[in-house]
């Protein structure tokens, strides 16, 4: 900017002498400001914090460590550092476990699940890419999967990445098999699909890449081969005459040729037989009861058998024939002469009379391992006393049910119902798309509806099968620690692999298991943890 003549002519002499030195002034103030804009002036800017992204996956107990990957969404040019910090899910685990929830501590030891741990991650210049490494403890203790914590600061925003560490030891469930979502028209699709969150294959043992490995058996069953005189033997061996259930710890006998269909009558032979002789090196043979036998089921299987006959090659040429049911040790509760039976042309659980007859020669599998706890003594009673010392189930007190067999928690009451004994309100039969869809609803308030958790899920066939009492009748459940349970059936999560538009549901008047209509309407009970 200059002035003009006319203009300095109209001002006094010394107004005139600073007018002169205004437009080396303006031009001083008018450089700065250009190189402000422009980044100079003082140097180059500091870059904008970078945006962080935190992930890892999920890890054996055994392990030793989980690391943590972390990324900058483009190269620093200067270098940054982010800092780190681990916390458990909940702040009460020192003086309460909570199924699921990870507990930190100063070294491993008794009741830690990892090292508790804080530091700094530094990223060179032109470096985009770290890693965060937290040692992790293992223990001999079947569990809940766990998870915890990992903030990550001095980016952007603060991160939190969720670690979980993977049971690794016997006991619990196997998993259903179920690999493949269904979209609303009832077709396979990949996971997850949109409008029907929270399906089976999203979780459990076969979505879980360190438990899901094929060598060993199909989507997340563990099986090894034994031979007749209890010897290990290699996967690849062609011969073998009993398979161990790495995840129950079950030893499950296997015919040398296609199964013989016998009657009732006939099966305390078979096991005076097996034990005779100490098949596989162990002299504790026993026929299975239902829930044992149905931890064979592979539901995801689309053709032959729902078993994995790789391993039960006895099953390998049977397809739907009556030679695909087989006897179990549960008597029906209200018929001595009924008992329960597994079909495994499709999965099934159903009853069968034990009377002679042609159409009652059915197939027979004999196990070898401890038997499940009872929930209770007299649990078909409504007002039976519960005895927290001794039974699989403890009541949490806030409306929550834990299993210590399976190491899952319950929802006491059913969707509907609430306050003590679940007497307020009703139990709501709703369609599959609305059962899965309660998950995001009870979520969105875990402080309410969620009872202090945000992880909750609808159940697959195996985990809501654990809480049926088949000593009991309509309904077929503990009534001490579940009351108001409706005398229908209820909804899981597995849709089914072979019929369309269908998935499977438990009738708790019972306890009988099959598909049904996804469009009808079934009672629903939430779940979490497990594994």
């Amino acid at each position: 900017m200059r002035l003009s003549s006319p203009d300095l002519t109209m001002l006094s002499p010394s107004r005139a002498r600073a007018a002169r030195v205004l437009p080396a002034s303006l031009l001083a103030l008018a450089t700065l400001g250009t190189l402000a804009a422009c980044g100079g002036g003082g140097g180059e800017s500091e870059p904008a914090p970078p945006v962080v992204t935190v992930s890892s996956a999920p890890v054996l107990e055994a392990d030793g460590r989980i690391v943590f990957s972390v990324r900058l969404n483009e190269p620093s040019p200067k270098g940054v550092t982010l800092t780190y910090a681990t916390a458990d899910l909940a702040t009460t685990l020192a003086a309460k476990a909570i199924a699921g929830y990870a507990r930190g501590g100063a070294a491993c030891g008794a009741g830690i699940d990892y090292v508790t741990s804080t530091g700094a991650v530094g990223f060179a210049p032109g470096a985009s890419t770290g890693s965060i490494t937290i040692t992790t403890c293992n223990d001999s203790a079947f569990q809940a999967n766990k998870r915890f914590n990992l903030t990550v600061s001095g980016g952007a925003a603060p991160v939190v990445a969720v670690a979980t560490l993977v049971n690794d030891d016997t006991g619990g469930l196997n998993d259903t098999g179920i690999t493949a979502c269904v979209d609303a028209a009832g077709a396979a699709t990949a996971c997850p699909a949109a409008g029907l969150l929270g399906q089976d294959a999203q979780t459990g043992r076969d979505a879980i890449a360190v438990t899901n490995a094929a060598a060993d058996g199909l989507a997340g069953f563990s099986y090894a081969k034994i031979g007749a005189a209890g010897e290990p033997l290699a996967a690849t061996a062609t011969a073998w005459s009993c398979v161990r259930d790495a995840v129950t710890g079950m030893l499950w006998q296997v015919e040398q040729s296609a199964p013989v269909a016998i009657p009732f009558s006939g099966v305390q032979a078979r096991v005076d037989a097996a034990n005779a002789a100490r098949l596989c090196g162990v002299a504790t043979w026993r026929v299975p009861d239902v829930a044992e036998l149905s931890s064979l089921v592979n539901s995801g299987k689309t053709t032959g058998v729902a078993i994995d006959s790789s391993w039960f090659a006895d099953t390998a040429a049977f397809g739907n024939q009556a030679a695909s049911l087989y006897w179990s040790a549960t008597t029906f509760p209200s018929d001595a002469q009924t008992a329960w039976v597994v079909d495994f042309s499709i999965g099934t659980i159903g009853v069968k009379n034990k009377a002679a007859g042609s159409g009652n020669n059915l197939a027979l599998r004999l196990v070898s391992g401890a038997a499940t706890t009872a929930s209770s003594a007299t649990p078909c009673t409504p007002g039976s006393a519960t005895n927290a010392a001794t039974d699989r189930f403890t009541d949490n007190g806030d409306g929550t049910i834990t299993d210590k067999t399976t190491q899952l928690m319950w929802m006491q009451c059913s969707l509907g119902q609430s306050g003590a004994a679940c007497a307020t309100g009703a139990s709501t039969a709703v369609s599959w798309a609305s059962a899965l869809g309660t998950a995001a609803t009870v979520n969105a308030n875990p402080s309410g509806l969620g009872k202090g958790y945000s992880d909750w899920r609808l159940p697959n066939r195996n985990e809501l099968g654990s809480i049926v009492d088949r000593a009991c009748s309509a309904p077929a459940i503990n009534r001490a620690y579940f009351p108001g349970t409706g005398n229908a059936s209820y909804w899981s999560s597995s849709p089914s692999q072979i019929l369309t538009k269908a998935a499977w549901q438990l009738n708790f008047v019972d306890g009988d298991a099959a598909p049904g209509d996804t469009s009808g309407s079934r009672l629903v009970r939430m779940v979490r943890a497990g594994n």
